[in-house]
């Protein structure tokens, strides 16, 4: 808390709602579903390597946990917000939510529309694209 008024209005509130799964308990976030293949998940990982967020973070530690190998990105870029952006040998990777999907033009597919709503009702949800060459 960045301001006193916040412990006065805390001492007087009644009920508190949390939403972030794995920050209260561990700390931290972690990421405790992942629907997609290996090779979406490396990618993704390897995108978020350069990210400081802590959603990036727990997406890191989740495929290196798996024993996944991480790539260092020929490009990087962070749109605050939003997700990362980076490329690998020509790949393009987008990793973040929806915003950051419309802004690269990606068409999400009903179906993953659809499941994307359900999760997110459980907790965060990040998108991943990849676009080949």
């Amino acid at each position: 808390m960045k301001r006193p008024e916040a412990f006065e209005k805390v001492l007087k509130a009644r009920f508190v709602v949390f939403d972030k799964t794995g920050t209260l308990t561990l700390g931290t976030p972690q990421v405790v579903k992942y629907v997609g293949d290996v090779e979406a998940l490396s990618y993704a990982a390897s995108a978020e390597s350069k990210s400081t967020h802590p959603i990036a973070k727990a997406l890191v530690e989740y495929a290196t946990g798996l024993g996944l190998s991480l790539r260092q990105p020929d490009s990087y870029e962070s749109f605050p917000g939003m997700g990362v952006y980076a490329t690998f040998d020509g790949e393009v990777v987008g990793v973040g939510n929806e915003k950051l999907m419309e802004a690269l033009s990606v068409e999400v597919p009903e179906d993953m529309s659809k499941l994307a709503a359900e999760l997110r009702e459980g907790g965060t949800l990040c998108d991943l694209h990849r676009r080949g060459r």
